[in-house]
């Protein structure tokens, strides 16, 4: 099982980090964050807390974020 990269927005910068497996790993419903699986395959595991609001993807061209599901269909992708 390998690890992965995680980018997160940090105000108007980008925080990258290097996940390793075994890593505990806590942000909260305003952290826009993506991965990379540049070691191939990773399994992650995620708990939720109480729902505070809807998913949203933070689009890097525009700045803007983007309810998942219409940045998903905007991409081909099955939401």
């Amino acid at each position: 099982i390998n690890g992965y990269e995680e980018e997160r927005r940090e105000g108007e910068g980008i925080q990258r980090f290097d996940r390793r497996p075994g890593d505990v790993i806590a942000i909260n419903a305003e952290t826009f964050h993506r991965v990379e699986l540049p070691r191939g395959d990773a399994w992650t595991l995620f708990f939720t807390g109480r729902f505070v609001n809807t998913w949203y993807f933070w689009n890097r061209t525009t700045g803007k974020k983007e309810q998942w599901e219409n940045f998903l269909r905007a991409r081909g992708r099955r939401a």
